[in-house]
């Protein structure tokens, strides 16, 4: 009402936005079938999590992203990829990287179509384009061009593992009449180490416990969150405590594959008069 709002969840709530926004999908193109706006939906879908689950499903709606994506002119995206330019050459997009894009453009026109221009956009503060646009002087009837190299970007530092980029290339006629928008997807790749739990083993009276005069080894496992493996990794333990001494201050978790954990054992020992809840 006018003096506030109120926050809900359920199906009660999820499903008249749902269908609110497949409205505004068949009002683009009322010629979508069911399966089509399930297709829209799902590859559009704002992911919270790496996997479809039944918790969060593909994801969150993006309306806008719904709309763009819908063919409602002649020309489709067909297969694309992205070629490193500068950087580690492994086959990913990682931070730092600059790539360019090879990209089909389908026309479903039944007569051959001139004079097509193309910009490319992200709206990913993480990305800068160096080069935008492209132009195609002919595409015959329902006939495919590759555009190699055309567009390239630059992966930010400040870009994270597991971070979705959209990329949408709007082409125009010879009239500047927008045809359609296309929407390119990628994944940063990279890693991204953090702490997960610590143990504590083989202390003296094996309690699990690191108490006063104790000496024990401390099972620190953290975890690789990112999508990429992470190259012989090593762990340095310190301590401004004065109740610890470290005798073993490094040890090694080798390598970490993507959405996995590793383990490595710190060997220390509690002093005499370390307070019991300390």
């Amino acid at each position: 009402n006018i003096n506030g709002h109120v926050s809900m969840s359920g199906t009660s709530m999820a499903t008249p936005c749902a269908a609110g926004v497949m409205c505004l999908a068949l009002s683009k193109n009322q010629d979508l079938t069911p399966a089509d706006i399930s297709m829209l939906f799902e590859t559009t879908a704002v992911k919270l999590s790496e996997n479809k689950s039944n918790l969060t499903g593909s994801g969150r709606i993006d309306a806008l992203a719904i709309v763009e994506n819908i063919t409602a002119g002649y020309l489709e995206l067909g297969e694309y990829s992205f070629t490193e330019i500068n950087g580690n050459n492994n086959g990913n997009i990682n931070s730092g990287e600059e790539f360019s894009i090879n990209v089909e453009i389908i026309s479903t026109a039944e007569e051959a179509v001139n004079d097509i221009s193309l910009i490319m956009t992200c709206k990913n503060d993480n990305v800068t384009i160096t080069d935008s646009t492209a132009n195609i002087s002919s595409i015959p009837a329902l006939g495919t061009i590759t555009l190699d190299e055309e567009f390239s970007f630059i992966i930010e530092e400040t870009a994270e593992a597991n971070e979705a980029i959209n990329f949408d290339i709007s082409t125009f006629d010879s009239n500047n009449e927008k045809v359609s928008v296309l929407r390119l997807k990628a994944e940063v790749h990279g890693n991204r180490i953090e702490f997960s739990s610590i143990i504590v083993e083989d202390d003296d009276n094996g309690n699990g416990v690191l108490e006063a005069g104790e000496t024990a080894n401390l099972s620190v496992i953290i975890e690789n969150l990112g999508n990429e493996i992470a190259v012989s990794v090593n762990g340095i333990l310190s301590s401004e405590e004065d109740y610890i001494t470290i005798n073993e201050d490094e040890a090694y978790f080798n390598s970490i594959g993507g959405k996995s954990s590793a383990t490595a054992n710190f060997n220390v020992t509690a002093s005499d008069n370390l307070p019991a809840s300390y």
